[in-house]
């Protein structure tokens, strides 16, 4: 699942998902195994998605920590001439986490030369559990959004080094405030649509009170236009509607996880009217998506962005708080 996709010359893509063993659905769950519970794949693809390699498994080392172990969610980006992929993995930790018994650190993997980093700030420090960075590439440079509103960008080294841009506010306040729901998370890299406007696909995450089962987790995708030269969002789309018999087709992996979902991890721009958009389902199928007619609504949002000017601070953020995924 969580199909990691892109393509920097058009004639190819690059695809690296994640295979999960689930060792509570067999024997593995009876023996003391020492697998990895997850395993990245990568894999080079014709334009039309047919096989142009064979499938290879990366050699990722990670600890096994109780159930945990493993590379997962993956995204992969082009930069400095190779396809890299960025991933998670689990760290044991002496300290409590979020009340988990783990850390989750975000390396970088060069599927070219297989260099594996581990990504480290050098002005600011992480929270102990992180995940859902997007990658952008901007003048020759690698960026990874830290966070959307407040806008928190990562400049990044390829040796893992990074530096924290574009931000008036603490990273203590930031990272206060992805405690408050619901929040937009990036999810898909930024892809370059009409400079200085880059395109992603992002999610919001949801929780509902006083209901039974208690307190479900719900997920919702956006279409999101990215101004790289001001640095704040420019559009955000209503929740991308999708058949219910499809998204209940299969029931999410996770039970505290109510309500069926899509999530995306890549995207590309086949045309400037349609965007394919991976996505996995339910924690357990890998998906393609193809949005078609995006052509006339960004183009109606740039211009209505050239004639207005900057929007009003936290604006995507008071939208989003405005909706009502639950009804």
């Amino acid at each position: 699942m969580s199909p990691g996709m892109s393509s920097a010359n058009g004639h190819s893509i690059d695809l690296v998902y994640r295979v999960w063993v689930k060792t509570k659905d067999n024997k593995l769950a009876q023996m003391q195994s020492v697998l990895n519970k997850n395993y990245l794949v990568h894999q080079r693809l014709h334009t039309n998605y047919t096989p142009k390699t064979n499938p290879r498994i990366l050699g990722i080392p990670a600890p096994i920590i109780q159930t945990y172990g493993g590379p997962q969610d993956p995204r992969v980006y082009h930069y400095a001439g190779s396809p890299w992929v960025i991933f998670n993995k689990f760290l044991p930790t002496n300290r409590t986490c979020e009340h988990k018994i783990t850390n989750v650190a975000l390396y970088t993997y060069n599927l070219d030369t297989h260099q594996i980093r581990r990504i480290r700030a050098m002005n600011g420090e992480f929270r102990c559990r992180e995940k859902n960075w997007s990658p952008l590439i901007k003048d020759d440079k690698l960026f990874f959004i830290y966070s959307l509103e407040p806008t928190v960008l990562l400049h990044c080294k390829t040796n893992g080094e990074c530096m924290f841009r574009q931000t008036s506010n603490s990273i203590s306040k930031v990272n206060a405030g992805h405690q408050v729901l619901p929040l937009i998370r990036g999810s898909t890299q930024f892809v370059p649509y009409k400079w200085p406007y880059y395109v992603a696909i992002v999610h919001a995450k949801w929780t509902k009170t006083n209901v039974s089962p208690k307190s479900p987790l719900k997920y919702t995708n956006h279409m999101l236009l990215f101004n790289a030269e001001s640095y704040e969002i420019t559009f955000m789309s209503k929740d991308i509607q999708l058949r219910d018999d499809f998204l209940r087709s299969s029931v999410p992996v996770y039970r505290h996880i109510y309500y069926p979902f899509l999530y995306p991890v890549s995207l590309l721009v086949r045309d400037p009217d349609t965007l394919h958009v991976g996505l996995h389902h339910n924690d357990r199928d890998s998906v393609v998506m193809e949005i078609s007619g995006v052509e006339e609504v960004l183009n109606t949002v740039i211009r209505l962005a050239d004639e207005r000017g900057r929007p009003a601070p936290r604006a995507a953020r008071k939208y989003l708080a405005a909706m009502n995924p639950f009804m």
